[in-house]
């Protein structure tokens, strides 16, 4: 919610669950749950969310891995995490 309050609509299906290849796993493949396009149509960022009930260390192994993936997805990155 929000991301669409700040403007990004992602409503396009590349928007979300958005497959990415280098990832450490057996198929080497994944999914970020949401991609920021820029306006010349490349990444800009790939977001990692968790709900809010969710103790956010439980996903700051995956987002680590999303900010790995930056060098080759996006032109820029950055990694939050909210106060535990």
């Amino acid at each position: 919610m929000l991301l669409y309050e700040a403007g990004w609509a992602l409503n396009n299906t590349k928007d979300r669950e958005y497959e990415v290849t280098r990832m450490p796993n057996d198929t080497g493949l994944g999914h970020v749950d949401y991609v920021l396009w820029g306006d010349n149509g490349l990444p800009l960022s790939v977001v990692k969310a968790k709900r809010t009930i969710k103790d956010p260390r439980q996903g700051q192994h995956q987002a680590s891995l999303y900010v790995d993936l930056s060098s080759y997805y996006v032109q820029c990155s950055s990694m939050l995490f909210p106060a535990a």
